[in-house]
């Protein structure tokens, strides 16, 4: 039974669809980590992202968490699947510590609300149990007590 050429193609790519693989780029190929797709290591070469213009960037539509630098701004940007969001300016969602060296610290949020913790060494738990009597002490020496020298 002598196949056509055409069906062994479509054959083939029908079961490579289903195979699965991981890729390893670096300096120990043949170790991947299981969870990994694709893997990059090396102690002397580096990551480079696509390097692009604002409007370049701007008439790109990528996948939601796409990434790219802008050469323009001198930024990375990410896309979230409406709007490329640039990753060098300041977020939005701050929260600034600060330690009172008190025991207490202050969080402040960006839109100037604050919470004062308070101090954690005046924080009391409750009274625990009264524990084993001790051993009584040794009788000392006959003499004055400390209230009667003063």
């Amino acid at each position: 039974m002598h196949l056509s050429l055409t069906y062994k193609l479509l054959l083939f790519f029908l079961i490579s669809s289903f195979a699965s693989a991981q890729v390893k780029i670096g300096d120990e190929v043949n170790s991947i980590d299981n969870s990994s797709l694709l893997e990059l290591e090396s102690n002397t070469k580096v990551l480079v992202l696509t390097r692009v213009t604002n409007s370049q960037m701007l008439n790109i539509s990528p996948l939601n968490g796409a990434l790219v630098y802008n050469i323009d701004n001198r930024c990375i940007y990410t896309y979230n699947g409406t709007q490329w969001i640039s990753l060098c300016e300041e977020s939005t969602n701050n929260i600034s510590i600060i330690d009172n060296e008190d025991g207490s610290f202050t969080l402040t949020a960006n839109d100037g609300s604050t919470f004062t913790s308070p101090n954690a060494a005046s924080l009391k738990g409750e009274k625990g149990d009264i524990g084993a009597e001790g051993l009584p002490g040794q009788n000392g020496a006959d003499g004055l007590s400390a209230y009667q020298i003063a």
